[in-house]
């Protein structure tokens, strides 16, 4: 290795470099019926790194993320939820961080029920992950709730 190349043809001249890609190499994402090669919305997929790679001989694999899609905290009526503090005294990542004191917001859970796993079940033709449109293994930190629905319908609720 002696560097990278962006895709703006930006060169950088390194001795060692350490790729750390997450869900950009070769990245795609799933919105409904469309694909977009991506690594988040609006943001590049590493698709020329993942070339590279590919042409060094190197083995690449893809894992389903599941990320939830995000909704406008203006819609929500949080009085209803059951609501998740975070960390009373959160601990930073690395022990070299100095004056740790993130601003936090609270997480709040909600539950499906019968009404909506019957609408879940009644779209299992349109979900990606069921159409074939999805194409990936391993873990998966939780099952996207077409998943849960699936496989734990024996359940009358789910986070």
């Amino acid at each position: 290795v002696t560097g990278i190349k962006t895709h703006l043809n930006n060169i950088y001249n390194a001795k060692k470099v350490i790729i750390t890609t997450g869900t950009f190499l070769n990245g795609l994402i799933h919105v409904g019926f469309n694909k977009l090669e991506a690594g988040r919305v609006g943001e590049l997929s590493a698709k020329d790194l993942s070339s590279s790679l590919r042409e060094l001989g190197l083995n690449l694999g893809r894992l389903k993320t599941g990320t939830c899609p995000r909704i406008d905290a203006k819609t929500i009526n949080f009085e209803i939820l059951e609501k998740q503090d975070g960390d009373a005294k959160p601990v930073a990542f690395s022990f070299r961080t100095k004056n740790f004191s993130p601003t936090q917001l609270p997480c709040y859970i909600a539950y499906t029920n019968e009404t909506t796993h019957e609408i879940i079940r009644s779209n299992f033709d349109k979900a990606p992950l069921f159409t074939g449109q999805i194409e990936g293994i391993g873990p998966r930190y939780c099952p996207s709730i077409e998943d849960k629905i699936n496989r734990f319908g024996d359940r009358d609720r789910h986070h």
